[in-house]
């Protein structure tokens, strides 16, 4: 979601009103825009069906892995909600991600245009979704791609990723047909990577779908869209800020590990 209303916000920027919508919870863990953007970016909070098995709680950060089924579950339970908003607002386009492999269609039913956004690299979206008619040995270079590539899974990276996967304890298990449905019924891709890093990634998809692909960088939180008055307030900010200000000078090391 973070990566998303950083996209939201370069659209209000230039003048696009953006509506996002997602539960509760989720909503109200996205930071305030800035004021000179405030008017463009409308938050639409909509409840999920109650599902005993999530205890209430709303994002996969919060969940184990084995109960993921269960939040897509309670996901697809937002398809009449959206039809709603979708028919009230009568945006120009929709952006969805994997979570709602239902939206397009309902998009399409009211002659809306839709956009498959995808926080993974477009390596991903092509590696992990190989054409029906070929034959695929994810352990080694795939050779259906029309370019040259050492990327291949090593066998425990594979036999994580099938744990991963693995739905025993319930819930909605996403097949490959519906990430199939996915891909295929977006009108557009955007994606969050570059041309300089996947071009030939890119083309590649824009030329299996026949529709545009548009990178949009990784949209790290943008140090230009913020009101600083609001940042220099923050709690957290307020906080560390005196911390720092109590040490001597050069005597901090700051370091940073990602996945």
């Amino acid at each position: 979601m973070v990566t998303l209303f950083e996209l939201a916000k370069i659209l209000a920027l230039n003048g696009h009103t953006v509506t996002l919508i997602n539960s509760p919870k989720n909503i109200d863990q996205i930071p305030k825009p800035p004021k000179t953007i405030q008017p463009f970016i409308n938050f639409v909070k909509s409840p999920l069906p109650h599902i005993e098995q999530l205890q209430g709680e709303e994002s996969m950060q919060n969940i184990p892995k084995n109960m993921i089924g269960y939040l897509k579950l309670a996901y697809d339970g937002l398809q009449d909600d959206v039809t709603e908003i979708l028919k009230t607002s009568k945006p120009d386009w929709v952006f969805y991600d994997c979570a709602a492999d239902w939206l397009a269609a309902i998009a399409k039913s009211l002659n809306i245009p839709c956009a498959h956004y995808s926080i993974l690299a477009a390596l991903n979206v092509c590696f992990f979704n190989p054409p029906r008619d070929q034959v695929v040995d994810m352990c080694s270079p795939p050779k259906w791609l029309p370019f040259q590539t050492i990327v291949y899974l090593k066998p425990y990276e594979m036999m994580r990723i099938k744990e991963s996967v693995k739905n025993e304890s319930g819930g909605k298990t996403v097949t490959t047909s519906d990430t199939t449905k996915v891909f295929t019924s977006a009108d557009m891709f955007v994606i969050r990577t570059s041309r300089e890093l996947e071009g030939p990634w890119l083309d590649y998809l824009s030329d299996r779908y026949k529709v545009p692909v548009l990178p949009v960088g990784v949209l790290p939180p943008s140090l230009q869209i913020r009101d600083d008055k609001q940042e220099e307030n923050n709690p957290d900010w307020v906080k560390i800020k005196a911390w720092l200000d109590s040490t001597l000078i050069c005597s901090i090391c700051f370091g940073a590990f990602l996945s």
